[in-house]
């Protein structure tokens, strides 16, 4: 029984190094750190957890949680097929290389569809939905389906809000870091059409206690 719990142990730790290396290609292309990917999977545990909690309405286990955020880093997975020119320019995108940009979404999640597909696994399912569909809007003017509210997975309505959070407080090529605070402003002004109303106010309060 040790044995075989040694050998599970093993399997799982492999498959957790497998994710990250995985993940940290499309990352190592768009020149940003695998401390985002560490920093995604703190944010969306953290919310995973107290969803298992105060809204199992939500339908969000304890294990569940711990999958979404042993999945996360493979989010932006698709950007290895996205060219330099693009994924690598410092200013702001034109429409035709914005439309591009967002193909990442389909990329990413047509080849986890296919990973998903051969194995039947929970967590490549949760990897999945948060590839594919991390970019949907509450409001529907996301992409790439234009999914709305309760349409949208709720594993890739919690890496969104995670995501959206580290852009904000990371420095990135084209702006600096922002102070909590000022990250939680722009969250709130734009929390209407973006976010899960659901989510976005526990979270903002999760990390603000988590700061002090």
């Amino acid at each position: 029984m040790r044995l075989q719990g040694g050998l599970q142990l093993l399997r799982l730790e492999t498959q957790d190094e497998l994710i990250f290396s995985m993940a940290k290609l499309a990352d190592y292309r768009s020149e940003e750190t695998g401390l985002h990917l560490d920093r995604v999977r703190e944010y969306t545990l953290i919310l995973g957890h107290y969803l298992s909690v105060h809204h199992p309405e939500m339908g969000v286990t304890a294990p569940m949680a711990n999958e979404i955020s042993r999945v996360s880093p493979l989010h932006d997975i698709g950007k290895v097929g996205i060219a330099d020119n693009i994924l690598k320019k410092p200013g702001k995108y034109t429409p035709e290389e914005f439309e591009i940009m967002k193909d990442h979404t389909k990329i990413g999640g047509n080849l986890i569809s296919d990973i998903y597909m051969k194995t039947n696994s929970v967590a490549m399912r949760l990897a999945f939905e948060i590839a594919m569909y991390h970019h949907e809007h509450w409001d529907g003017n996301g992409y790439p389906a234009g999914l709305a509210g309760n349409g949208i997975p709720v594993a890739a309505r919690i890496m969104a809000l995670a995501d959206v959070y580290d852009a904000l407080t990371t420095e990135r090529v084209y702006k600096k870091a922002f102070e909590h605070e000022k990250a939680k402003a722009i969250i709130l002004e734009g929390r209407a059409g973006h976010f899960d109303p659901g989510l976005w106010m526990d979270f903002l309060l999760l990390k603000k206690n988590l700061l002090n």
